[in-house]
């Protein structure tokens, strides 16, 4: 489904080899450079098209592109790309052999912590399978499992679970008998209104185990909230590398809450787009049945507003899944606009804070849905001043 038209890329410099300057220059280095390189990383699009976005960057500046790349989690399949690319011939095509392997052994370095992270999960997912009843694995590596070719692919900093809230003191005490150490503010009794999860530090003589989320809620956001009792009822088995069964959300489920966290965060990281590409090339999903969730959950704006941006980030086709019914159409301009302004403003000034609660309620649905924000903000502000 991709589309293989090409872009001309107008490359501007960071103006920071060291920090990439400022958002803004960031930004500009994403849209006019990564974007399109990643984009022709996608499976499907032919080498010439790699090649000729490739020549587009400037030698000089292909550093700053790939540390980018790295920081935006896409770093080892544009190195795939760039591999097959030179094996099929193509041998001139940039940046070179040399900087290739000085990314090519951070991403080897970084998947060896994946592999450890990996252990790690087995044995969380078997601990919490004995001790609640029911419970899935969020995101993490096996998403890079089910998804991607190998976890060095997708580098993940924690490990994250769903269950129920009803099971989450026998959660706690399973975690503690692992050593793990929940972080208590997460836990008090109004805690759910500000989080949708608790947060676990790793054992004391484990300080390079990953942290772990429990979550009781898999995405909430836009006055919109996945029921957790219809996703953990809606649960497939899926079966890991090392063989180890573990559940996981149906890909409809999946593709929704990967939406919505990708949708809360402005795609900030490109490979969160990349998942859901991925997704989408691996299962058969069926617009009706996605667009009909979408509805149960309030969720059609931030579908849409995914949707347009798989089409302007990685230039992928998605009419199939926008086609059809009057809902099913393109995301407003004006959101996309606030959500670039967003992108380019300092992380936490009160300017980015106040475009984010606009963003967030044009993204509500429905003004029940945005009602169900604003109290949802309310409460969390109430909640900071608790125990």
């Amino acid at each position: 489904m991709a589309n293989n038209k090409t872009q001309k890329v107008h490359f501007v410099a960071s103006g920071d080899p060291e920090g990439f300057g400022a958002k803004a220059e960031q930004q500009a280095l994403r849209e006019l450079a990564l974007q399109p390189l990643v984009a022709a990383s996608l499976e499907g699009v032919p080498d010439t098209v790699f090649v000729q976005v490739s020549k587009a960057i400037p030698e000089l500046q292909w550093p700053d592109v790939l540390r980018l790349a790295q920081l935006h989690n896409v770093l080892y399949r544009i190195i795939r790309k760039w591999q097959n690319v030179v094996e099929n011939g193509f041998d001139d095509c940039p940046p070179g052999a040399q900087i290739i392997h000085d990314y090519e052994v951070n991403a080897a370095v970084a998947g060896m912590l994946q592999r450890k992270h990996s252990d790690v999960l087995s044995m969380v997912a078997e601990k919490l399978a004995a001790s609640v009843s029911s419970v899935a694995v969020l995101k993490s590596q096996v998403l890079a499992e089910r998804y991607w070719r190998g976890q060095e692919e997708r580098v993940s900093s924690d490990i994250d679970f769903l269950i129920k809230l009803s099971d989450m003191p026998a959660a706690v005490t399973a975690m503690e008998d692992l050593g793990y150490r929940p972080v208590a503010q997460r836990l008090n009794a109004l805690s759910k209104w500000r989080y949708p999860d608790a947060k676990f530090l790793p054992p004391v003589d484990s300080p390079s185990f990953p942290m772990v989320e429990i979550h009781w809620l898999a995405a909430y956001g836009f006055g919109t909230r996945l029921d957790t009792n219809q996703l953990l009822d809606r649960a497939v088995v899926f079966t890991r590398p090392d063989q180890q069964k573990v559940w996981v959300l149906e890909p409809h489920d999946e593709f929704l809450m990967l939406s919505i966290h990708g949708a809360k965060h402005q795609f900030e990281r490109m490979f969160w787009l990349y998942d859901l590409v991925l997704l989408l090339e691996k299962e058969s999903l069926q617009p009706d049945l996605l667009w009909k969730r979408a509805k149960e959950a309030s969720a059609t704006n931030v579908l849409r507003y995914t949707l347009a941006q798989l089409e302007i980030q990685l230039n992928y086709d998605t009419r199939a899944l926008l086609g059809g019914s009057s809902e099913r159409k393109a995301a407003a301009p004006f959101v996309l606009k606030l959500e670039r302004s967003i992108l380019t403003k300092p992380l936490w000034g009160v300017q980015t804070k106040l475009l984010r609660m606009v963003f967030n309620l044009m993204l509500a649905t429905s003004w029940r849905g945005k009602a169900h924000y604003l109290y949802e903000r309310g409460a969390a502000a109430v909640s900071r001043f608790l125990p």
